[in-house]
């Protein structure tokens, strides 16, 4: 563990070549799955799908955005630091990304490196399982959420692992969506997110005061692992385990 930076925030190196690289290669991938299907449109067994996050309805891609950003935040509330500030790109600027946060940790507090990953990896999967709910099921759908509107998300803890931080990026994902799917949570995003769509600009202030209004406290959610705390063991009957025997009659 170490302190946190004084803030925390969506930055990373990736430029509009590498984002449009990646946002191909998701669609590449599954047109060589399924050569010769007309990509223009809806799923043909499920009308509703869109396959794109790109070509969602604007007022359903802008709220997915906005449940994304509202995520980060619930997260870093969760996990014992600050929002300061969630952004959505007014329109025509950054499409494809949506929008921001700001999250400020305490100096004189030390963070796990694998809550950092919770709060920076759980939004996507969010955002991805809100548009699920909404209708929009079809697994492109889901990959471009994931990989391609977080990939700034992704980037940020591949940049974090190459500097030595000891991350589990699979456990930080099962444990930002228990937090997020707990009730008080999920109401948490939800109003942030359609306030934040209002706005478009969302400061401390105002942050706090929705999260308390949901009644989103540390004490209701569940907690996240961390390295130096033991996972719950589960238990196995004797005899079960591969080149083990069962123990004998009586």
């Amino acid at each position: 563990m170490e302190r946190a930076p004084s803030s925390l925030q969506k930055i990373t190196d990736l430029d509009g070549l590498r984002i449009d690289a990646i946002h191909r290669q998701v669609h590449d991938r599954f047109r060589s799955l399924a050569s010769g299907i007309s990509y223009a449109g809806a799923s043909p067994w499920h009308p509703v799908d869109v396959w794109c996050v790109a070509k969602l309805p604007e007022a359903v891609r802008w709220h997915s955005a906005a449940i994304h950003e509202a995520a980060h935040s619930v997260l870093a509330f969760a996990l014992g630091l600050t929002p300061q500030r969630l952004t959505l790109a007014a329109e025509g600027e950054q499409p494809d990304i949506g929008g921001g946060y700001i999250a400020a940790g305490d100096p004189e507090r030390q963070y796990p490196h694998q809550h950092i990953a919770v709060m920076t990896l759980g939004a996507g999967p969010a955002q991805a399982r809100h548009l699920h709910a909404a209708g929009y099921t079809h697994p492109e759908l889901r990959s471009c959420v994931t990989e391609f509107a977080a990939a700034g998300d992704v980037r940020q803890i591949e940049q974090r692992i190459a500097e030595n931080w000891l991350i589990d990026r699979a456990q930080a994902r099962v444990d930002a969506k228990k937090i997020l799917t707990h009730p008080v949570a999920a109401a948490a995003v939800e109003v942030l997110a359609g306030q934040l769509v209002a706005e478009r600009d969302l400061d401390a202030g105002q942050i706090a005061g929705m999260i308390g209004a949901c009644g989103l406290t540390g004490a209701v959610l569940p907690s996240a692992w961390a390295p130096g705390r033991r996972l719950p063991v589960l238990s196995h009957s004797a005899g079960t385990c591969a080149g083990e025997r069962p123990p004998p009659r009586p």
